[in-house]
């Protein structure tokens, strides 16, 4: 009884296990494909369509689009009708009615429109310098999810390179051939790669996940294994060209143009409020007597007391901050493009010195202690030495390129596409 109850309990977990591994296997092809990798001019399209700051760029701009609605509104207004009636002693009934149609006459109505058309221009260079911010950011992040990957293949290999350094030894070492200091210096090794493994898999996880965000994707694949980690094309010739295109094509300080363009047309509608609306009276009624009455008139507020004050000084302040902060940003930008082209230019300069000379010597020198090692003219510290000096190269010719990419991306950030 109690082998049988044992056995129908080993049989469901059996049974469970592999409905689990079935689970497994359908989910895991499906998650593999939902994790698609982006090539850059994907991942820029994408963030330029879906990112969460373009999305709300986009809304801004809708929203001052209804601007443009009432703005377009007739120059008379709703009519405003009174009527009073009353009665006097041993007389009929009186009745009066007045009819009041405001009608602007100074102009209002084509302040209103051009206030919004000018506050619809700045929304959309306002949204244009999103999407250009946004693909910068994309094309940095995607250049750091290369850079990871090519960081996590590097400690991957390094790693199964220590593992077989570590069998061997250990097998050398049962043989006397090897000290027991030699064996553990070479696990050591092993274990010290694995943990730069983690390391890396942690960087591009991280970066794997900005992209994602950027891009509005679910989850973000890794490079193709041929796909290597290089430097971005960069196709003006020189920094002065670089320096002109920005400057002539950068949204932000056409916005900063529009954003006082707005507040110059919201003073000029201010301006105009100061004289409100003229109002055409017609009045008709009943006398005392039941003789009819007809008459008309004007109606109109003086602008004695109060005349927009406010408003006016407050438009005119935000003007000279907009015009103030444009010739500031201006200066900015200039400085950060011209940064960001030597950054460029000295990563790309250490990068081919690093790859004509740097990487060939060094792995000249790992080749040499490890055949000295091998032949018993060397010791095995002297191969751990230089492998990491030449891991530690591959992985500082991995920080030029990123910091390349970001130099790049920044760039990007501020002509809205590929330099």
């Amino acid at each position: 009884m109690y082998f049988a109850r044992v056995d129908r309990m080993l049989r469901k977990n059996v049974w469970m296990i592999a409905a689990w591994l079935v689970s497994m296997l359908t989910v895991l092809p499906a998650r593999a494909q939902e994790k698609a990798w982006l090539t850059l001019e994907q991942a820029m399209e994408r963030a330029r369509a879906y990112a969460p700051t373009v999305v709300e760029s986009e809304g801004a701009v809708r929203v001052a689009q209804t601007a443009e609605v009432g703005a377009r509104l007739p120059s008379i207004g709703n009519p405003y009708l009174e009527v009073t009636t009353g009665r006097q002693r041993l007389a009929q009934l009186e009745v009066e009615g007045k009819l009041y149609l405001p009608w602007e006459v100074n102009g209002q109505r084509s302040a209103r429109i051009s206030e919004a058309g000018n506050l619809v221009r700045w929304r959309k260079l306002t949204d244009r310098d999103a999407r250009a911010r946004v693909t910068g950011e994309a094309v940095s992040a995607w250049g750091a999810v290369v850079v990871a990957a090519a960081r996590v293949e590097q400690a991957i290999k390094a790693e199964q390179e220590a593992r077989k350094e570590a069998q061997w030894v250990a097998s050398r070492h049962e043989m006397n051939a090897a000290t027991l200091v030699e064996r553990n210096f070479a696990q050591s090794e092993t274990v010290r790669w694995a943990q730069s493994r983690a390391e890396a898999q942690l960087q591009l996880h991280y970066a794997q996940a900005r992209l994602a965000q950027l891009t509005a994707v679910p989850a973000i694949g890794q490079p193709a294994s041929s796909e290597t980690a290089t430097l971005p094309q960069m196709k003006v010739s020189s920094e002065q060209n670089l320096v002109r295109r920005a400057l002539e094509g950068s949204a932000l300080l056409k916005a900063y143009e529009a954003e006082a363009s707005f507040w110059r047309a919201s003073a000029e509608r201010a301006t105009r409020d100061r004289n409100p609306p003229v109002s055409l009276v017609i009045s008709g009624g009943r006398g005392d007597l039941g003789e009819p009455r007809v008459s008309g008139g004007l109606a109109w507020s003086i602008p004695a007391l109060r005349r927009n004050q406010g408003e006016i000084a407050r438009t005119e302040a935000e003007r000279v901050r907009a015009e103030s902060l444009r010739t500031s940003t201006q200066g900015a930008l200039e400085a950060r493009v011209r940064g960001d082209w030597q950054v460029y230019q000295t990563a790309a300069q250490a990068l081919q010195y690093v790859d004509t000379s740097g990487l060939p010597a060094t792995e000249q020198l790992v080749e040499a202690a490890n055949t000295a090692w091998r032949a018993g003219k060397g010791e095995l510290v002297q191969v751990l030495i230089a492998r990491r000096d030449l891991a530690a190269a591959r992985v500082r010719r991995l920080d030029l390129i990123e910091t390349a990419w970001r130099a790049y991306g920044d760039i990007v950030g501020i002509l809205g596409e590929l330099p």
